[in-house]
């Protein structure tokens, strides 16, 4: 959902290793780049000596009205559709409703002597990061009021904190099963990015109704940040505002309507609806010219993005020997069960869930039955009626054919499992390959067809990628061959820019991956991503100046990353202005006061300065703070 920092790190240039992402590298990328050396030989050729270009895809439509306008004639619908989880996907600290029932257990322990602690007052929440020394005193207490809830409470919540136009995420999430807090989804004790993991535009698409963002910028937002808070109507039915028109204007009933009813969709675009935020494979590639806000009701998904998925997947490889399971992972294996390949894709997630309400929790068993009987018939079931009936499943067929099992990559949550196998009890799940995999494919190339300069564009953009997280310069080689073309074809295209330069640097050819760098510049002088990389390119070499220049250029855009009040820090340093080194060195330590090299540079900050005592006090903080 969300990225450590404001720009995702460049870890092939400093060495932050992301063992998933390596591991997917090593696993897919050499083997499949060999399996299908000459295929892409040969297509590499001829791309070359076409003639190509991508045209840059039409606006979205964009004319939404909110889903008050809605219920004004569809107040049935709009009150069952109050209960729905989705409904209640994100709202305001001080507007949504309680569901952290902790009797007073509000706090827990982190790493080392660090606590997180929730404080909650009338209509606000503050988080509480502590530190304390060995004798248990409070070395700092960092606290953050948060802003939004992103979660029904049904398995639990998220937290938000509003900072510079930016989003962040609490590293605080509460786990209704438990009934705890603890460290939220993708934390961890030894690796915790504390209050500075970005929500991003993309990840707050699919959490949010819709997003109020400022012009250009996919993950910078208006004062307000929502236009609408928790996913509505039109992230289903689309822009309503010309069907509202009609409607008002009394016109021809049996005239054309712009409003989607996805269930009257053809099934690829039918399925896009929920797939639009429960797909995510194994990496997803925004198509040329898209942002992550594009997708409207009755398109394809391959509209915006190209997702690549697993080659082959099967009813008997979708989960791991521990019996856990990807957490959005639920189209891949609808489409791996006999279930949906039998039923020449009439089978979908409307099939069984109604998209404006969820049945009770005493009603669900018989609610799922019925939707499983609409297909089978009641004998169907090699069990006794006696057996069936029996607890824990009491004629549940989602209890044994559906059953829960734990996500291997959100803590402490269950998903149900939908490859709805039919004997689960006698079909092995540990059977997920750990050799290497075959060659990912795009999710719906066949509903929605790349030319060969897009899919080249994806593929490469894939290979890069998988480049930059396992330092690998076969596939950096490989994924700048493929993208050389497309550059020359799009030259205005940010994403392979940046990619092309990721390809230079795994090969050690730095100098062309700081003129792609500049070249994006040119193109988008506040493109966060690329000021970071410079940055650190630069700071890298030496070459102070320029450095100072990028990381300025970097924090006017992004102001609350600490790392880069250090580095402004040091360089200033370097070039005799104290004063400005000591203000950018504390503003750093108010950001994250758990980087004990922060203690260290102020004690010698102030030293030269001639301010031995406060010298002393963050040596003396230094020292509890490393203390064992």
């Amino acid at each position: 959902m969300v990225r450590k920092q404001k720009v995702r790190k460049r870890t092939v240039l400093w060495g932050v290793g992301l063992a998933g992402a390596v591991g997917c590298g090593l696993l897919i990328g050499p083997h499949w780049v060999t399996q299908n050396k000459r295929e892409n030989s040969s297509r590499d050729r001829a791309t070359e000596n076409d003639v190509v270009s991508i045209s840059h895809p039409p606006a979205p439509n964009n004319g939404f009205t909110g889903s008050r306008v809605c219920s004004e004639c569809h107040a049935e619908i709009a009150a069952a559709y109050r209960g729905h989880p989705m409904a209640r996907s994100l709202s305001g600290i001080g507007t949504s409703p309680v569901v952290e029932d902790d009797h007073g257990r509000t706090s827990f322990a982190g790493a080392r002597r660090h606590r997180y602690r929730v404080e909650r007052l009338p209509g606000r929440m503050i988080h509480h990061e502590t530190a304390r020394d060995a004798a248990g005193q409070v070395i700092y207490d960092q606290a953050v009021e948060m802003r939004y809830t992103i979660g029904s409470g049904k398995r639990g919540r998220s937290y938000l904190t509003a900072q510079d136009g930016s989003l962040f995420l609490s590293p605080i999430a509460w786990y209704t099963s438990g009934k705890r807090w603890g460290l939220s989804p993708g934390y961890a004790k030894d690796h915790n990015p504390r209050f500075s993991r970005q929500a991003t535009g993309q990840c707050l698409e699919c959490h949010s109704g819709r997003l109020a963002l400022l012009p250009g910028k996919e993950d910078r937002f208006q004062s307000n940040p929502f236009l609408e808070q928790a996913i509505g109507c039109e992230k289903c039915h689309g822009p309503g505002k010309t069907h509202v028109a009609k409607q008002q204007s009394g016109a021809d009933s049996n005239g054309p309507d712009l409003i989607v009813n996805p269930a009257r969709l053809k099934p690829a675009q039918r399925e896009a609806v929920c797939n639009q935020c429960h797909l995510l494979g194994i990496n997803r590639v925004l198509r040329y010219g898209r942002t992550p806000h594009d997708f409207r009701p009755g398109m394809n998904l391959g509209d915006v993005w190209s997702v690549f998925v697993s080659a082959t997947p099967t009813s008997r490889d979708r989960s791991g020997p521990d019996r856990t399971t990807r957490a959005v992972s639920h189209v891949e294996q609808m489409q791996s069960s006999s279930c949906y390949k039998n039923s020449g894709k009439r089978l979908g997630c409307l099939s069984c869930h109604d998209a404006h309400s969820v049945p009770k929790e005493n009603e669900t068993a018989g609610y799922f039955r019925s939707r499983c009987l609409e297909c089978h018939e009641e004998n169907d079931c090699g069990m006794s009626l006696d057996e069936r009936a029996k607890p824990p499943a009491a004629n549940s067929c989602i209890f044994c054919h559906m059953p829960k099992i734990p996500t291997n990559d959100v803590p402490h949550t269950a998903q149900t499992d939908h490859r709805i196998l039919r004997r689960p009890d006698q079909v092995s799940i540990a059977t997920q390959s750990v050799g290497p995999m075959r060659r990912p494919r795009i999710f719906d190339q066949a509903d929605c067809p790349l030319s060969s300069i897009e899919k080249r564009r994806a593929e490469g953009l894939l290979l890069a990628s998988m480049a930059e997280s396992s330092h690998n310069s076969r596939l950096g080689r490989k994924a700048e061959e493929m993208l050389l073309p497309v550059r020359k074809a799009v030259p205005d295209d940010l994403a392979v820019l940046d990619a092309l330069a990721i390809c230079c640097i795994v090969q050690q050819k730095r100098d062309k991956a700081v003129e792609y760098w500049k070249a994006a510049l040119r193109i988008d002088p506040e493109r966060e991503q690329v000021l970071y990389s410079l940055a650190l390119e630069t700071q890298g070499r030496g070459q102070t100046r320029q450095a100072l220049q990028y990381i300025n250029r970097y924090l006017a855009v992004a102001p609350g990353n600490a790392e880069f009040h250090a580095r402004r820090s040091t360089l200033l340093a370097s070039q005799g202005k104290l004063e400005e080194a000591l203000e950018a060195a504390h503003q750093a330590l108010k950001l994250d006061p758990s980087i004990p090299k922060l203690y260290e540079w102020l004690a010698d900050l102030h030293q030269q300065n001639g301010d031995l005592v406060e010298s002393r006090r963050f040596r003396q903080l230094l020292r509890r703070l490393q203390t064992p």
